[in-house]
């Protein structure tokens, strides 16, 4: 599965978890105001740090550094770093997930 359609399905889970907690119809509405937390820390991939990585071409997506335990992407079973390394200056989080 793409880094993109994975991340897609990923929104739409959370969205749907997020609606189904809710407990009215005005709360429903209201979610826009809301903010959320997915319980992930990470990396925005660019375009350097794939092609370091060795990501295919024109992938994007978050780099996981860390998953908070009971969070909405710890139950998805996301897997954050298990190493930091520095690349161009930058530190880049290694052996998690990337959506």
């Amino acid at each position: 599965m793409k880094i993109s359609t994975a991340l897609l399905v990923i929104a739409a889970f959370l969205v749907v978890c997020d609606i189904a907690a809710a407990q009215t119809v005005r709360e429903v509405f209201e979610v826009e105001k809301k903010s959320f937390w997915s319980g992930t820390e990470g990396l925005y991939l660019t375009d350097q740090v794939a092609d370091l990585l060795n990501v295919p071409n024109r992938q994007t997506g978050w780099i996981l550094k860390s998953v908070a335990k009971g969070s909405p992407a710890d139950e998805l079973g996301l897997r954050g770093a298990t190493t930091i390394v520095r690349i161009a200056g930058q530190d880049v989080p290694r052996g998690g997930d990337i959506v």
